[in-house]
């Protein structure tokens, strides 16, 4: 309850200054998840790239197969 009316009067004192601090804190935390998103893209494109290289591959399989089975 204290730090509640400490932050009242804080903001009666400083309306500014404080807003600037919670706008501040609000946007590191916004580049601290903006950044976490990015690292797990990048750390996912490779991973994505041989899920592309083997399911090209297991197509291209498939459609060999279904060619010569018909040819046949």
């Amino acid at each position: 309850m204290a730090k509640i009316r400490q932050f009242s009067i804080q903001i009666k004192e400083h309306p500014f200054e404080t807003l600037l601090l919670i706008m501040s804190i609000a946007l590191f935390r916004w580049v601290l998840s903006l950044n976490s998103i990015l690292e797990w893209i990048v750390i996912s494109l490779p991973a994505g790239y041989w899920l592309f290289i083997i399911f090209e591959f297991w197509r291209s399989q498939k459609d060999q197969n279904s060619s010569n089975s018909s040819s046949k």
